[in-house]
């Protein structure tokens, strides 16, 4: 049961991190790389990689900018 509620909080996440890719078009910001990304390597992947990353991504500091 509990494998169950791990992957339904796992294809939340991927569907929100989908809605934030299309809300940032909407507002100015097109992330292709971050988009690239969680194509190929799945939105928790992409993100773990990105948080451990000691460096502020381009794209985060856009998104803070719009």
């Amino acid at each position: 049961m509990e494998k169950s509620n791990d992957l339904d909080l796992i294809v939340e996440f991927e569907e929100r991190i989908e809605q934030l890719i299309h809300d940032s078009k909407k507002i100015g910001y097109n992330p292709t790389k971050f988009q690239q990304m969680v194509n190929n390597k799945g939105a928790l992947a992409t993100v773990k990689q990105l948080i451990i990353t000691p460096n502020l991504e381009y794209g985060f500091k856009k998104l803070i900018e719009l």
